[in-house]
């Protein structure tokens, strides 16, 4: 089978008719925004930055490790305790205004909720196993999301 392939050319300073602008006419209705909508999860955000894990770091073993996450507003520390069906979260953050955290798992539409102590902490009980990264909601400001990364 051979395809041939229709190759339009438009040259600069031609006539003032945006039809002519476009070879094959306007895209169907709802393109450009189904094509917006696909980066919906892209959009920027303000992210605390992985700085420390204790397995690449450390001397831990994957049984029971913690990471470490930056950013300019706060700073969370996460002990992962592992078991082969699942894994533990227990985190705290560096600010007490701290009132919920989120866990979303690479793919899923939902997340779990744990609500943050007077401390700023929390816990995450029988996790599966799979990329996830959390979402910290304090009182004041912007939720801050934590990099990806591996249970």
């Amino acid at each position: 089978m051979r395809v041939h392939r229709q190759v339009v050319t438009i040259e600069p300073g031609g006539s003032n008719d945006p039809e002519d602008e476009i070879p094959f006419g306007s895209p169907p209705d709802g393109v450009f925004e189904d094509a917006l909508a696909a980066f919906d999860g892209l959009h920027p955000r303000e992210v605390a930055v992985l700085v420390f894990d204790s397995l690449v770091d450390g001397t831990d073993t994957p049984g029971s490790h913690w990471l470490r996450f930056e950013h300019a507003r706060l700073s969370l520390e996460v002990d992962v305790s592992f078991i082969p069906a699942s894994s533990t979260l227990a985190a705290r953050t560096s600010r007490q205004d701290v009132t919920a955290a989120l866990l979303h798992r690479r793919g899923a539409d939902v997340a779990l909720v744990s609500r943050a102590d007077q401390d700023g902490r929390f816990v995450f009980d029988a996790i599966g196993h799979g990329l996830v990264r959390l979402s910290i909601e304090a009182e004041d400001g912007p939720v801050i999301w934590s990099d990806w990364f591996r249970i």
